[in-house]
């Protein structure tokens, strides 16, 4: 279902006052200390809410009609497992076999059954159109770099897709390679969707900007860590990825974590996204979905604090 966008006034007040980071305005603050010195935080707590040290979102990427779903649901019994809510970065269509996810196709049976059994802990986001490469915009993407036009045509492909399968409109983007421009927020922004989700060193280099900022009623929430090794592709080690969470805790009060699904078909791999679910309980961290994030900003249930995050507890703690 579709929502109102967020507005600026809104975002703003959601996190003290700025919502943006330029690496110029960055440059000398120390570690620990970054966003204490940028935002303004609340001072009151009312009874009904919580805080908490870091928000923790999980993102899963590339789910499509080409999706070996033995591996898929095994990652995902990991998060259900441990009633731990993550967004689902879903590719609609393939280009190499002219096939899309429509009601019929056994990755959307499986999609579909997995969000209604667990409807407080899955989102399904829209994760580009073919997520194949159309340009050399960056480090290659598959919209940045188009004209508006293309851009706008791809995406209303997109969700007549996603469509096809899903009794509802997402409102959550991920670019494929993480990776998109502002002709992508302009058609974002006209369609109806609420976060766009890049990476962190792209949206620093590309807009300036450091984690959550607002633009064109888009709010922009990048992945500032990776499961795996963006070389080999491998499953990093649990110790390294504890100090990249710590780290990021330290100084956003926010884990953005990517995995793709299928670097997950060994048991040993599973058991990594097992403990990095384990360490960010132990970190008092609030977990939600990207689209949970939008709204609970929008819904004036998510505020920044001077230590972490204030939240407004509507039901389960872990769900968004």
């Amino acid at each position: 279902m579709g929502h109102k966008p967020i507005n600026r006034r809104q975002l703003l007040g959601a996190l003290g006052g700025s919502v943006t980071v330029s690496q110029p305005a960055a440059a000398g603050l120390e570690k620990g200390h970054k966003h204490r010195q940028i935002l303004n935080q609340s001072d009151t707590t009312d009874s009904d809410e919580t805080e908490y040290n870091t928000v923790v979102i999980f993102r899963n990427d590339d789910p499509a009609p080409w999706t070996d779903i033995e591996v898929l649901s095994g990652v995902n019994e990991v998060f259900i497992n441990n009633e731990i809510p993550f967004t689902q970065g879903i590719v609609p269509y393939d280009k190499n076999e002219d096939e899309g996810i429509n009601l019929e196709h056994e990755v959307c049976e499986y999609l579909n059954s997995v969000a209604e059994d667990n409807p407080e802990l899955v989102e399904n986001a829209l994760h580009g159109y073919t997520h194949v490469r159309e340009t050399d915009f960056f480090w290659g993407s598959e919209f940045g770099g188009l004209t508006y036009d293309q851009q706008n045509q791809k995406i209303t492909n997109s969700l007549q897709q996603f469509d096809e399968c899903f009794d509802q409109t997402p409102t959550t983007f991920i670019p494929p390679f993480n990776t998109y421009d502002e002709a992508t927020v302009q058609v974002l922004a006209e369609k109806g969707f609420r976060l766009v989700s890049g990476g962190f060193y792209f949206q620093r280099d590309y807009f300036g900007k450091e984690m959550v900022w607002e633009d064109n009623g888009i709010i922009h929430l990048p992945a500032n860590l990776a499961m795996e090794d963006s070389e080999t592709q491998e499953v990093k080690k649990i110790d390294s990825l504890e100090q990249e969470y710590d780290k990021n805790s330290e100084e956003y009060s926010l884990n953005v974590i990517m995995l793709h699904y299928n670097r997950y078909s060994e048991e040993a791999d599973k058991q990594v996204l097992e403990g990095m679910i384990q360490h960010a309980l132990e970190d008092n961290s609030k977990f939600m979905t990207l689209g949970g994030f939008a709204e609970q900003i929008e819904n004036g249930a998510l505020k920044r604090t001077e230590d972490g995050w204030r939240v407004k507890e509507t039901h389960s703690t872990k769900s968004s």
